[in-house]
């Protein structure tokens, strides 16, 4: 029995190195992929489709669903300040967002989305267009 005894003691004393071994490593921060995500609360998210005649821009809080709403082929429109959608995908965008429970408003509009207010992108000029060579002058009586 002697035997098992010093055999257990020598575990025990390796066991004890070990454990003081680990006690002297510093902690690690664990790393941004085993770290708890923020959970989005979807149905908070307020969301708006303008139904155009040719378009669909949807603006509001979209940041969490840009990767969804590029499934659709939607592109940012930096001067809508919104995505731009082709209109067939409406049904399609509407269920996808209800299927997130988000619960969109829907706003029509009777008009195209380009070549109106809310689309001030310059348009180019054709070349059968002539160039009428407009300019301002603005003069001054002071002399």
């Amino acid at each position: 029995m002697s035997n098992i005894e010093e055999k257990l003691d020598i575990i025990n004393s390796k066991l004890d190195k070990l454990l003081k071994k680990y006690d002297n490593i510093p902690k690690q921060k664990s790393s941004p992929s085993t770290e708890k995500k923020s959970i989005i609360n979807y149905s908070k998210m307020k969301v708006i489709i303008y139904k155009y005649a040719d378009k669909l821009l949807v603006k509001g809080d979209t940041y969490d669903i840009r990767s969804s709403l590029q499934k659709y082929k939607a592109y940012w429109s930096p001067e809508n300040k919104g995505w731009i959608i082709k209109l067939n995908n409406f049904s399609k965008l509407e269920k996808l967002l209800i299927s997130f429970g988000i619960k969109p408003e829907i706003k029509i509009k009777n008009r195209n989305l380009e070549g109106n207010k809310i689309n001030n992108t310059p348009q180019k000029k054709t070349s059968s267009e002539p160039d009428t060579g407009d300019c301002l002058i603005i003069s001054s009586d002071e002399d």
